[in-house]
């Protein structure tokens, strides 16, 4: 009989189905895996160019990764040389704090990505503010109070769209905050983009050198595990991000899908309809189960305040193998809620089935 007290321990972030697959004793590929973000349409995608894919192992990747600068600075109308392609976003996201001045004060707006304060812990001799809001125009007004005495040693990160509430921010207002305090750091993560295309700020980095965009295809395009992400800015701190990054960092494989899957925009254009039509799968069964949720951007929802709480999640996992990503450990947040990510229709209708006959159990 499995031993279930693993269960009353929690992963820090999302996706990591190994840990419970082991302690159930199933294979990984038993959990339906709602906890994170991904694409299942990649799977048709990389059997078409299977041995094509085979074909470039044996080569070492291009450690500028000349090509894929190249594609994206077509794409985006971006200068090649404001571009630094990491092992994932993560990574670049990590030299770039750490090579910012030490005592660099940094705003928060919560509840958002737990891998920033992580981060953030290496700056011993900076300081975190935060604040906490479901609503970003909230935030912006936050942000504008933290500005208005001092912006100078100042930096201010956002994810837009926001992990875990995919919700955007304006962009108007946060290219009037970029112009107005020229003297403040303002690193953009856009890891969740790609749902949102329009709201993106990266071509504004062509005029703010006070601007990081960072984008990751792990989420939109389904590569998360083999990490491909990218860093743009004007900004001559650009050269220091870049020498931390390890030679190779990106990989041969990483590279190609990261350049064949931004060429194709029916890949993009089935894969907004494809999640669209998921989209309204879950709120119009939300809806019905009045279960209260965040409207989102992205391909995963917040859902508040669930009755039950981690029993509910315990019992989701040990009795459907379904694994979902409890938030309590998002600032603000509480035991709760959890977000969920969609995948395909057959495992989000398991899930909404599980949910109904938890509620209806109570």
């Amino acid at each position: 009989m499995t031993d279930l007290n693993f269960l009353q321990k929690f992963t820090e972030h999302g996706g990591n189905v190994y840990y419970y697959a082991k302690n159930l004793k199933l294979s990984p590929f038993e959990i339906i895996d709602l906890s994170s973000s991904a694409n299942p349409l990649i799977k048709k995608f990389l059997k078409i160019n299977s041995k094509k894919l085979l074909s470039i192992l044996e080569f070492y990747p291009d450690p500028e990764g000349e090509d894929l600068k190249e594609v994206l600075s077509k794409t985006y109308g971006i200068d090649k040389k404001s571009i630094v392609i990491g092992n994932g976003s993560y990574e670049l996201l990590q030299g770039l704090i750490l090579i910012l001045p030490e005592r660099t004060k940094f705003f928060l707006p919560e509840p958002t990505f737990v891998g920033y304060r992580k981060i953030l812990k290496l700056k011993e001799k900076s300081k975190i503010y935060t604040h906490f809001s479901l609503n970003p125009e909230e935030h912006l007004e936050a942000i504008e109070k933290f500005l208005k005495k001092e912006s100078k040693g100042k930096a201010v990160i956002i994810c837009h769209p926001n992990n875990p509430t995919g919700l955007v921010f304006n962009k108007e207002a946060l290219s009037t905050l970029i112009s107005k305090y020229e003297e403040t750091f303002f690193i953009i993560d856009e890891a969740f983009i790609d749902f949102v295309e329009e709201e993106s700020l990266i071509s504004q980095t062509k005029t703010h050198e006070n601007l990081f965009i960072l984008r990751s295809l792990s989420k939109f395009y389904g590569l998360a595990g083999v990490r491909i992400g990218y860093l743009v800015t004007l900004n001559p701190l650009l050269s220091k991000v870049k020498a931390l990054v390890p030679t190779w960092s990106a990989n041969t494989l990483s590279q190609y899908l990261a350049r064949e899957l931004l060429l194709n925009q029916e890949f993009k254009k089935r894969s907004l309809k494809y999640f669209q039509n998921l989209k309204t799968l879950f709120e119009k069964a939300l809806k019905e189960m009045e279960v209260n949720f965040l409207p989102s951007y992205t391909n995963f929802y917040l859902l508040r305040h669930l009755p039950g709480g981690k029993n509910f999640f315990f019992w989701l996992l040990k009795e459907k193998h379904i694994l979902i990503r409890p938030c309590f450990n998002f600032y603000g947040l509480t035991e709760g809620d959890f977000r969920v990510s969609l995948k395909d229709e057959k495992s989000l209708k398991l899930f909404i089935g599980a949910l109904r006959e938890w509620l209806k159990a109570l």
